[in-house]
């Protein structure tokens, strides 16, 4: 019998729907938060009840223990679930918890603050003749006094906090200081612990992690390995369980070792311990993860266990029911991260309005998803879309399955990686498990070639979006229809990929004659349903998806692609000289891509900078961006300071009269 009868989510999200799912099946009631820009997201409306957090930083709403301990006693909850980032691994947020005798559902306070310290896992782990990797710690100015004696490349971390956050590879003396002060400041900001650390880089790793469950009578059990190596920034974007790279006797290893660490501390709830391969398949203690993964979902799927069901149940006192024997791998899963990113630009993060979003739905596929409709996605927060997950008896079928649910996938008016996640599955390597965790950035322009095969779709999309800007307009009936739309307007301009095409077009019987710069087609049996179209070009059946945003922007996904046309046509020469405005803007100003917090100004004013020098560092969607130059220049004023919330219409900086220009278009160092 379930004892917890309401609980708090302490999070947002994909994650935040996810436990109020297992919670309502149990019987749960459950209580969402929220800040004022997420009033009318998913997790608000699924859960029972719904409170605002005032304030509009995240130290205010989703970081602030205070308030929310404080809504969790108004509502009467017997329970909080942090769910993953924000206070999940904070020992401050469970210690308050326990002070309070609110259950956390989650380990001990004590367990967290030893293991969430990566110093201290290491030295624990090491103890018990697990292997860990090489490493130094101290402050940066010690780390910088050995540097002569580092064989590079080396890792450096945060020694709080995880998931892959501030680590940054060093591949020689001089970058070393830059990097420790980077990661040593992010570490700050998301972890409130600016300690760092360096431990020897294993060159392509792979990154496997064991799925644990332990109660509060030390019993500990594992629910077998993820393959966790395919990533970008650190960042996980592709996990898989089981890992087709451990046989038996390694899997076994492996996950050995994870017991006997969780044994150690006598871990209860669910957590993850994470190792890297080297090349010969040996493993190093990584990190643990005290807390549920974004990834749990495979393991789930290939297991049968509903791991949120078993974190209530422990947090409620019940022993494990589950036995190492009665684990069985079954079948194969495959999670992919859709990100609100353009992989094109370094995966600078996107945010915005969408102006449609729809899913696949499959019985072969799940989905955890932040979003049902089109919605805003803002800044404050990671770029995190939904997880598509697949599932399968093997791992080709596993692959098949989301091949298929992404090419069904849709998300217009913001940039997304779905299109690259779907090149990457589809690559050989990938397929034949040649991957390790430099893999996407070591092979970044391979697996971006689809690019060249968006060009060769060209004349297809222009005449959708002519096709989708004649679309007869069903709920007006004025007499501009009823004479011929087609008649009026017979030349059109477009933009689609920074290049202008001129569209000239008559209309004959049931046909449309275009001209496309110079070359005629025809168009004929045109078909128009709820965000899809559908016509014959020249003998030649197209079908696509489309959307229109606010600003009469055109999204259109043809054959796996998605393409963003503008109108730049004589009907819309109000948006053309705007246009024109902020082109010569942005030739002498820098603008941030989207709002954000100045976290560093690297240059000052009257100073000349060259190309690709960084000049101020903006922190957005839990990510650090780099605005660099993209000509030699002159700094003349500089408007913003450090710690100040920018927007993209506040000019940064200030280039001298007739300096080469500068933007904010190349992006580096970003890191989640």
């Amino acid at each position: 019998m379930i004892r917890i009868k309401k609980i708090l989510i302490a999070n947002r999200g994909e994650i935040a729907i996810r436990i109020e799912k297992t919670a309502r099946r149990m019987g749960i009631m459950t209580v969402a938060i929220f800040s004022e820009k997420d009033s009318k997201s998913l997790h608000v409306l699924k859960c029972d009840e719904a409170y605002k957090i005032d304030g509009e930083s995240l130290s205010d709403t989703y970081l602030n223990i205070q308030k929310i301990i404080q809504i969790a006693q108004a509502t009467n909850c017997d329970a909080i679930h942090p769910g993953y980032g924000f206070l999940a691994e904070d020992p401050n947020f469970a210690k308050a918890c326990e002070e309070e005798n609110i259950l956390f559902i989650g380990p001990k306070s004590e367990v967290i603050s030893v293991m969430g310290n990566k110093l201290q896992a290491r030295k624990l782990v090491e103890e018990i003749g697990i292997p860990i990797t090489k490493g130094h710690s101290g402050c940066i100015e010690e780390i910088v006094s050995k540097k002569n004696s580092l064989k590079f490349p080396i890792l450096v971390k945060a020694a709080a906090g995880g998931g892959g956050k501030g680590m940054r590879i060093v591949h020689s003396i001089d970058e070393l200081e830059e990097s420790l002060n980077a990661t040593s400041r992010e570490a700050e900001n998301y972890f409130g612990d600016g300690t760092v650390y360096i431990e020897k880089y294993l060159e392509s790793p792979r990154h496997i992690e064991v799925q644990i469950l332990g109660d509060n009578y030390g019993n500990i059990i594992h629910l077998f390995e993820r393959e966790c190596s395919l990533q970008r920034r650190y960042q996980k974007i592709i996990e898989e369980a089981p890992s087709i790279s451990l046989d038996d006797k390694k899997r076994k290893e492996i996950t050995n070792a994870a017991v006997q660490i969780a044994k150690k501390i006598a871990y209860s709830s669910a957590g993850t311990i994470e190792f890297m391969l080297d090349k010969n398949l040996d493993f190093y203690f990584l990190e643990m993860n005290t807390r549920i993964q974004v990834e749990h979902p495979v393991t789930e799927l290939i297991t049968g266990i509903d791991i949120v069901e078993q974190q209530l149940k422990i947090c409620d006192g019940e022993q494990l029911s589950l036995n190492q024997q009665d684990i069985k791998i079954s079948g194969h899963a495959i999670e992919t991260r859709i990100y609100a990113e353009n992989p094109e630009d370094n995966f600078f993060p996107s945010s915005g309005k969408m102006s449609y979003y729809s899913s696949p739905q499959n019985e072969n596929i799940r989905i955890d998803s932040a979003y049902s409709i089109a919605s805003e996605v803002y800044s404050d927060f990671d770029p995190m879309i939904s997880k598509l997950i697949s599932y399968g008896k093997n791992r080709e079928e596993a692959i098949n399955h989301l091949e298929s649910a992404l090419e069904n996938y849709y998300v217009h008016g913001i940039n997304s990686n779905i299109q690259f996640l779907k090149h990457l599955i589809n690559n050989s390597n990938y397929k034949e498990n040649n991957i390790s965790t430099s893999f996407i950035e070591d092979n970044l322009n391979k697996l971006l070639i689809y690019k060249d095969l968006k060009d060769t779709l060209t004349t297809k999309v222009i005449c959708t979006a002519l096709l989708i800007t004649l679309k007869p307009r069903e709920e007006s009936q004025s007499v501009w229809q009823s004479i011929g739309y087609w008649r009026i307007h017979q030349k059109l301009k477009f933009e689609l990929e920074g290049k202008k095409h001129e569209i000239k077009y008559t209309k004959v019987d049931l046909d449309i004659n275009v001209l496309i710069n110079n070359s005629a087609f025809v168009i004929s049996e045109v078909n128009y349903s709820k965000n899809k179209i559908s016509f014959n070009l020249n003998g030649e059946y197209i079908k696509c998806v489309y959307s229109l945003t606010q600003e009469l922007a055109i999204y259109i996904s043809l054959n796996g692609f998605q393409y963003k046309v503008n109108r730049l046509d004589i009907l819309d020469e109000s948006r053309n000289w705007e246009r024109e405005r902020s082109e010569q803007n942005i030739k002498k100003n820098l603008f941030s891509p989207m709002p954000g917090k100045v976290v560093k100004i690297n240059v000052n004013e009257g100073q000349e900078v060259k190309k690709d020098q960084s000049l101020i560092i903006i922190e957005a969607m839990k990510m650090e961006n780099k605005l660099l130059a993209t000509h030699d220049t002159i700094i003349e004023k500089i408007n913003v300071i450090i710690g100040q919330q920018v927007d993209p219409e506040i000019a940064l900086i200030e280039f001298a009269e007739n300096s080469s220009t500068a933007n904010n278009e190349k992006i580096i160092d970003i890191k989640n």
